[in-house]
């Protein structure tokens, strides 16, 4: 199945989004870690709503700049989007927890499993953002 145009620039602009994302989580857990000495886990429980927070601001006035709703609608478009990534981001959380269990050494590092653990979240991350928080309106079915 190929994907349409406007579904590949929506995965390239979501992938970038995701990247900014990153660097947000990333920093915030490796400053709290390393720094503050905070637990990993409460690090990233920490790190990950910032990070998602921005990217749906990000993902709404780029991504899906089109499809986005009207203001009433962002608390629920918000809760959507966060159900959505808490399901990429326990994706995330299980690789990210199951490399630094087998590979201690990773612990000095988290942000290689972070890293590692988004590239496994992102594809559940984008289809639900795509089909279920921005779904396509009926006259862009036929795009596709």
């Amino acid at each position: 199945m190929a994907l349409s145009p406007k579904t590949v620039k929506q995965l390239v602009l979501f992938a970038f989004v995701g990247s900014v994302g990153f660097v947000i989580d990333a920093g915030i857990l490796t400053i709290l870690a390393n720094d503050f000495s905070i637990n990993l886990y409460v690090a990233r429980a920490i790190s990950f709503p910032v990070a998602s927070f921005a990217t749906w601001m990000l993902n709404r006035m780029f991504t899906f700049k089109n499809i986005t709703g009207n203001i009433d609608a962002h608390s629920a478009e918000y809760l959507r989007y966060m159900l959505v990534q808490m399901g990429g981001g326990v994706i995330n959380l299980l690789v990210f927890a199951i490399l630094v269990t087998i590979y201690t050494s990773l612990r000095a590092q988290p942000v290689l499993p972070l890293a590692i653990g988004a590239v496994f979240g992102l594809a559940f991350n984008f289809v639900g953002a795509r089909y279920w928080v921005y779904p396509p309106r009926e006259r862009d079915l036929d795009q596709l």
